[in-house]
């Protein structure tokens, strides 16, 4: 009888034991899933600030580029700033000063050898490394061979080191000369009284430039200086109400992502030459999150990221 008893009891004892290795098994694991949740949520992530007390005095900053030395510039509304990692040293306009910047308000940067192009909302300014000093770039309406306009309002540099500037037109910097090329925009049959500006401007991987305007979406060879048709253009820039285009992309099939400023995203399949159209459907949760195209990347994994004014999606690849 006595026997029989001990077994029960050591049976028990031992159910105890092992419902607690399982409790303590359980509650490191729980442990672990909440620290690693800590750590995807950020939690371990610490940023640090620039601000008023750093310097910087305008939070709304439009631009940031990184030079080869390893300084960063940043743009804002009120003044161009130079960040060394420790102090950030600061450009401004001075009516009385004409090797100053030309306005604030900075919209677009570039780096070129050792100068720093900024673009603004009133001319185009280069800073020389070596000399401290701005030179001024400003629409003359005497001068065809000065900048089209004075809002800038994209700077890119293409694969064979030449410097384009958007504005109300396609603008070419000649390094010979100093002065600029000027190549107008097509004007949209669907709506001719208005002037196009540029929004932004992209390189392909065959050397064409890929101009995203207030009017269109135009292809443009800078070896010619003549725009060229492309699959479904016509549909693109008069079948949808002279819509504007804000971004372009190619990824690594040469396919064309489009994103648009009303009227969602725009996808041309030139493999099977088709043009797909992603629009925000309320009643579709897979459906793109906004009609209104902020910017488009694609990662390391050919996965596609869009951010809209209303969030962002992802369309894996």
């Amino acid at each position: 009888m006595k026997t029989g008893v001990m077994k029960k009891k050591n049976y028990i004892i031992s159910m105890i034991l092992k419902s607690y290795s399982i409790i303590k098994k359980t509650l490191a694991s729980l442990f672990l899933i909440f620290s690693l949740l800590n750590t995807i949520n950020g939690q371990n992530y610490k940023f640090r600030h620039l601000g008023e007390d750093e310097g910087l005095h305008q939070s709304n900053v439009t631009s940031i580029i990184q030079d080869s030395i390893g300084f960063l510039w940043f743009g804002t509304e009120d003044g161009l700033y130079k960040y060394d990692g420790y102090n950030l040293k600061v450009f401004l306009s001075n009516p009385s000063d004409n090797y100053s910047l030309t306005d604030n308000f900075i919209t677009t940067l570039l780096e070129d050898g050792n100068d720093i192009w900024i673009g603004t909302k009133n001319g185009l300014n280069k800073y020389s490394k070596q000399k401290n000093t701005f030179s001024r770039y400003l629409h003359n309406e005497l001068d065809n061979n000065s900048i089209n306009d004075n809002i800038i309002h994209k700077l890119i540099k293409d694969n064979n080191n030449r410097i384009w500037c958007g504005t109300e037109a396609l603008n070419l910097y000649s390094r010979d000369n100093n002065n600029f090329i000027r190549i107008a925009l097509p004007y949209n049959k669907s709506d001719p009284l208005t002037v196009p500006y540029v929004n932004s401007i992209s390189e392909d991987s065959k050397g064409f430039l890929w101009i995203s305007a207030s009017n269109g979406l135009y292809k443009f060879d800078p070896a010619n200086f003549e725009y060229l048709p492309f699959p479904f253009d016509k549909k693109l820039n008069e079948g949808f109400d002279s819509q504007s285009y804000y971004y372009f992309l190619e990824d690594s099939k040469q396919n064309y992502w489009i994103g648009s400023q009303t009227n969602g995203l725009f996808h041309i399949d030139n493999s099977k030459n088709k043009l797909y159209h992603f629009k925000h459907d309320p009643l579709n949760v897979y459906s793109i999150s906004g009609n209104m195209i902020n910017d488009i990347m694609i990662d390391v994994d050919n996965n596609l990221w869009i951010s809209t004014t209303t969030g962002l999606s992802l369309l894996k690849s």
